[in-house]
């Protein structure tokens, strides 16, 4: 299982009474059957009282609903917080959230149907029980991706947007690969035009390989911008990298997915000393629909890392976070794929001539999934 994901628990704390005024120590429960499946499966484990920042819980917990990649949700004693929490688990996640109750707990109305798992917990074998079933249900959820949310599943093409903050700040953090390497991965953060320095540079492009406007914002407009021919005016004269792109492209009208095509930066050499772009077909368009990302997306990460094979002269590499824009991607799960990629692909090929990988990102949610992300794997 990935230690780098994470399972939230909501469920009361300490002794409360159930339905009938019976006391139930759900803090025994908590640490008999839930932590100890969350814990065997090498699932980093956390409840809200195990929130360590004082004075802004309400903060972190919804925070934890949100970004952790699993929940388990105890119903019983039909606490209102639990519910309304769950309720916010449903509104944000797609998938993984495990409701479990104690015996004989009445489940309302607006939750039958849903999947519970039932647990006793004076009972040593359905303790047992429980665990596993908890466990199975979590390795399905991580497998398949299947919708448990009633909402996700009722409403059609549903996606959550978080604030989009962004940085301006240009920072580096570097993490290094292994104790027997020098070789590092890291995020640059911040404007792509503000990067200089990187000798590669990873555009994140359609299976057409038609780079975006030269003012839509994206890293490929950006790209293509900065690499083409302009006069004192700073107005284009030539599109210096997408005829380079066009003329290698010759009468094809797209590529598959996960190709990677290498050009040369145009005046991007000049002004931020990058020696080639990679041009990766991350993201497919559909007529009316706009793009999407590919399947296996960190497909783009492995043939960009290969590609440089070509150019040993060449040390470094800066890719941004592909298949994660425009709220098409869930940035979540994919930027930890894209990130372990890269290290996989170190760790099989310690001997490649890159001795820098970098990601780069401007949306500090996104710098922070990157950030936690690097911690876990690499400390």
């Amino acid at each position: 299982m990935d230690s780098n994901k994470s399972c939230f628990v909501i469920m009361p704390f300490g002794i409360k009474n159930d339905h009938e005024g019976n006391k139930v120590n759900f803090n025994e429960i908590y640490a008999s059957i839930i932590k100890p499946a969350i814990k065997e499966l090498d699932l980093t484990c956390l409840r809200c009282d195990e929130i360590s920042n004082a004075g802004m819980i309400h903060k972190d917990m919804f925070n934890h609903i949100y970004h952790s990649d699993i929940a388990i949700v105890d119903i019983s004693v039909l606490n209102p917080n639990v519910f309304y929490e769950l309720g916010m688990r449903h509104s944000l996640k797609k998938s993984i959230t495990v409701i479990i109750k104690r015996k004989n707990t009445q489940i309302p109305f607006n939750i039958t149907g849903m999947r519970l798992i039932e647990y006793d917990e004076e009972n040593l074998e359905s303790r047992i029980r429980t665990k596993l079933e908890i466990q199975t249900f979590i390795k399905n959820g991580i497998k398949d991706r299947q919708v448990d949310s009633p909402i996700f599943d009722s409403i059609e093409n549903l996606t959550v947007r978080t604030k989009n903050i962004f940085t301006q700040k240009s920072e580096r953090f570097d993490y290094q690969i292994n104790d027997k390497s020098s070789k590092k991965i890291g995020i640059i953060t911040g404007s792509i035009d503000k990067i200089k320095g990187i000798d590669i540079w990873v555009n994140s492009e359609n299976t057409n390989m038609q780079m975006a406007k030269y003012y839509s914002g994206s890293i490929s407009g950006m790209i293509r911008y900065l690499g083409a021919k302009k006069d004192i005016t700073k107005n284009i004269l030539e599109d210096t990298i997408q005829n380079e792109l066009e003329e290698l492209m010759g009468i094809h009208s797209s590529v598959n997915p996960g190709v990677v095509i290498p050009t040369g930066s145009g005046y991007l050499e000049k002004t931020h000393n990058v020696k080639k772009i990679f041009h990766a077909a991350g993201v497919t368009g559909q007529i009316g629909r706009g793009y999407t990302p590919i399947i296996e997306v960190e497909r783009c990460v492995r043939e960009a890392l290969e590609l440089a094979e070509d150019y040993p002269d060449l040390k470094s590499i800066l890719i941004p976070f592909i298949g994660t824009g425009a709220d098409k991607g869930d940035f979540e799960i994919t930027i930890p794929l894209l990130i372990q990629t890269a290290i996989n692909y170190i760790d099989e090929n310690p001997e490649c001539s890159l001795e820098k990988i970098y990601f780069t990102e401007i949306l500090k949610s996104k710098i922070e999934v990157a950030k936690n992300t690097l911690s876990k794997i690499l400390g």
